[in-house]
């Protein structure tokens, strides 16, 4: 199992963190920050970065203002 911000999904040999957010159904912008085992993964390798089985995917929204 893969755990994508707490919502548990299935693991899958070759399984991308593309993939394993698509699963979880969350969507990832430019304002979101994606740490796969507490490192930052940029969003152009996200399809690109392959998972293990107990990996733990977390997503953090970016806020900005004044």
């Amino acid at each position: 199992m893969v755990n994508v911000n707490k919502k548990l999904v299935e693991y899958s040999k070759g399984m991308t963190v593309s993939d394993a957010l698509k699963l979880a159904d969350e969507a990832v912008g430019s304002m979101i920050i994606v740490m796969v085992d507490r490192r930052v993964v940029s969003n152009s390798d996200l399809n690109i970065t392959k998972i293990n089985d107990n990996t733990q995917i977390s997503t953090f929204q970016l806020v900005s203002g004044g």
